[in-house]
């Protein structure tokens, strides 16, 4: 009796995860109609998904062009997200103009997190450019 109860909750366990798993497969679909229609937050969703490897193979080089797509169209926190990747080389060369560029844009368009990192940079001099006055 105790082996039926028990392979009764496993039985119940592994649809349950199956049925999880195929929600995020449609949810990801999802995402992917919304980003290829202009919708820029499905497309910063979408990149977050790539860039962490939830629910599709982990893909940096993905996760940059959907973050691009997403700043490009306005979504201050892909511009945030893509000043990150640029700053620390992920996905992309190492270049930390652009990842000031990124979150420059993020911060003016009111993303907190950006302008506090792009404070940071510059207190860190880290913009690598030099004003002869």
């Amino acid at each position: 009796m105790t082996k039926i109860l028990l392979a009764g909750i496993l039985l119940a366990a592994i649809l349950l995860i199956r049925m999880n798993m195929s929600l995020s497969i449609e949810k990801i679909e999802d995402y992917k109609t919304s980003c290829d229609s202009g919708n820029t937050i499905a497309c910063k969703k979408l990149g977050l998904i790539y860039y962490a490897g939830r629910g599709v193979k982990q893909d940096d080089l993905k996760a940059v062009e959907l973050y691009t797509k997403a700043c490009n169209g306005g979504e201050a926190t892909a511009c945030s997200s893509l000043g990150f990747m640029y700053r620390n080389g992920i996905g992309v060369k190492r270049d930390n103009l652009k990842a000031i560029k990124f979150y420059t844009k993020a911060c003016n368009a009111g993303n907190t997190p950006g302008c506090r990192i792009l404070g940071i940079m510059y207190a860190k001099k880290e913009n690598l450019i030099i004003e002869y006055n």
